[in-house]
C-alpha cells in the first residue's frame, strides 16, 4: 500500500516537484508532520496517471486540509467515473452524467491531467469552453496550460455586446453567443467541452470563434457517442479531435 499526502496547490505544473506522467516527490513539510498524529508512518511515492495520485485512490482530508489518498485495488479510467441515467431529459436517451467524475478528486484530477496531456506540444492561446460543463473542464485546462479562458454560453446569459450562433442538439434545438471582444483575430484556441454527439453544438462554437478571426487548433472532450456521428463530422470539416472514453447508444 502507498500513501501519499499532498497540498492542495500543488496541482499539475505548478509545482516543479510535479509532472504530467510521472512519479511526484510530495513530502510533507516538517512543521505539518509534527502537529499530526501518524507523523513517524512511513510515506512514499505514489505513480499513476497524471501528477502523482493514483487514480482510484481513497481520499480523506485531514486536519490541516491536506489531502491523503491511499492506493487500494487497479486504478480506475475515466469511464469509470461516469455515471448513466436513462431516459434523461427525455425517454430512451441515456445521459452520460460526468458530475460523478466532478464529484471525486482522483477522477477530476485523472480527466483534467488526460485532456492536458492529449494537446501537449499544441500552440495554444486561448481555451474555449462551451457551456456549461465545458466551463468546468476548460477553465482547469487553461490553468494548466498558462493560457486564459473564454466562454461559449446559451443565448441571453452574456452581459456584453455578443455575436450568436444556432443549432441543433441530439434532442433540441438551441443558440450560443460569446462575446464580441472575447477573441483576437489570429488566436490560437483549444475548445473544450464534456460530450461529442452529433457535434452540432461544437460546429456552432467552432463557427462563432472564426467568425471573430480564431484559429481552432482542436477539440476535446471526455465523453464520445459514436453512433451519433459528431466526432465524423468536426473531422471531416478539418478538425482535430480527442476524446477519453465513448459510450454506445444515444
Amino acid at each position: 500500500m502507498a500513501v501519499v499526502d499532498y497540498a492542495p496547490t500543488l496541482w499539475g505544473r505548478s509545482d516543479p516537484r510535479m509532472s504530467l506522467g510521472g512519479a511526484a516527490d510530495l513530502s510533507v513539510p516538517d512543521a505539518y508532520q509534527k502537529e499530526t498524529s501518524n507523523r513517524d508512518a512511513p510515506r512514499e511515492n505514489v505513480v499513476g496517471s497524471g501528477c502523482g495520485l493514483a487514480a482510484g485512490a481513497n481520499l480523506r482530508i485531514n486536519p490541516k486540509g491536506l489531502r491523503q489518498g491511499v492506493a487500494m485495488g487497479q486504478a480506475k479510467t475515466v469511464r469509470d467515473y461516469i455515471r448513466t441515467i436513462p431516459d434523461f431529459p427525455h425517454e430512451g436517451i441515456l445521459f452520460r452524467d460526468v458530475t460523478t467524475l466532478f464529484a471525486d478528486a482522483a477522477g477530476l484530477k485523472l480527466a483534467i491531467d488526460q485532456m492536458v496531456a492529449g494537446v501537449d506540444g499544441k500552440a495554444v492561446d486561448v481555451v474555449v469552453g462551451i457551456e456549461a460543463r465545458g466551463f468546468v473542464l476548460g477553465a482547469a485546462m487553461a490553468y494548466l496550460m498558462g493560457t486564459g479562458f473564454v466562454p461559449i454560453r446559451k443565448k441571453g446569459k452574456l452581459p456584453g455586446p455578443t455575436i450568436e450562433e444556432d443549432y441543433t442538439l441530439e434532442y433540441a434545438t438551441a443558440t450560443v453567443e460569446i462575446h464580441d471582444d472575447a477573441l483576437s483575430a489570429g488566436d490560437r484556441v483549444l475548445v473544450v467541452d464534456d460530450l461529442l454527439a452529433t457535434g452540432g453544438t461544437a460546429e456552432a462554437g467552432i463557427k462563432l470563434l472564426e467568425r471573430l478571426g480564431a484559429e481552432v487548433v482542436a477539440l476535446s472532450f471526455l465523453v464520445d457517442l459514436p453512433e451519433l456521428g459528431g466526432r465524423r463530422k468536426l473531422e471531416a470539416l478539418g478538425f482535430e479531435v480527442q476524446t477519453l472514453c465513448a459510450f454506445e447508444g444515444l
